[in-house]
């Protein structure tokens, strides 16, 4: 069985003239390769993937610059895009979620729910060809959506299938993923076919590179 389970660990650097407007995605997988030679390493548009022998976790490195703003940094992917971000609040936006089903009745946790949809991710990746692979940011916003709406039950089979059943109209009705955590007016491209915002910076949208089918496979 696969965990499912990733665990993100932002590098963020400090820009001279040397680093300055690179991604620092390979440099960082050079960094990787010397201190773990034995181990499997990969590099997606935005990090570099780590799965270590012997353990069903894997560990994405995201390396970003720092910014005047000691609160948001700037992430620089192999393609050359540009996108500014926020740790701080994109870590608060899951905390703030975790406590809210934390201090409710019932069994279950909002993290520990988005596990098992990312388990399920896995499980569908490694047993159909006819999933689309599901970076882990947009199933942290979905179940984040699936919380917002269609709410937790005691169990996390129940809760699942509200999860699953709410989002299925969702992505069907391709209607735009956004949350008011930080800003209250969406920036909906209407030439994509489906819009799934970034929580802290709403000009990103995390499924721009989608078409039509891959929204329609989902």
């Amino acid at each position: 069985t696969n965990e499912g389970q990733d665990i993100d660990l932002a590098f963020v650097v400090k820009p001279d003239k040397e680093t300055e407007f690179e991604p620092l995605i390979q440099r960082f997988k050079k960094y990787a390769e010397q201190v773990y030679p034995d181990t499997k390493i990969t590099v997606t548009k935005s990090s570099v993937k780590m799965e270590f022998t012997g353990t069903k976790l894997t560990y994405d490195i995201v390396p970003m610059f720092a910014t005047d703003d000691p609160e948001k940094q700037l992430l620089i992917r192999n393609n050359g895009d540009k996108i500014k971000t926020s740790v701080q609040k994109h870590t608060a936006f899951v905390r703030n979620r975790t406590k809210e089903t934390n201090e409710e009745d019932g069994v279950v946790v909002f993290n520990d729910c988005t596990r098992l949809f990312k388990w399920w991710r896995c499980h569908k990746e490694q047993t159909t060809n006819e999933i689309i692979t599901l970076p882990s940011f947009l199933v942290d916003l979905l179940a984040a959506k699936a919380l917002e709406k269609a709410e937790i039950n005691t169990t996390y089979a129940q809760t699942l299938a509200n999860w699953f059943s709410y989002l299925e109209h969702v992505v069907r009705k391709k209607e735009t993923i956004w949350f008011d955590d930080y800003y209250k007016t969406p920036k909906s491209d209407n030439s994509k076919p489906w819009n799934v915002l970034d929580p802290v910076m709403p000009d990103n949208n995390v499924v721009k590179s989608w078409s039509g089918w891959q929204v329609d496979e989902l």
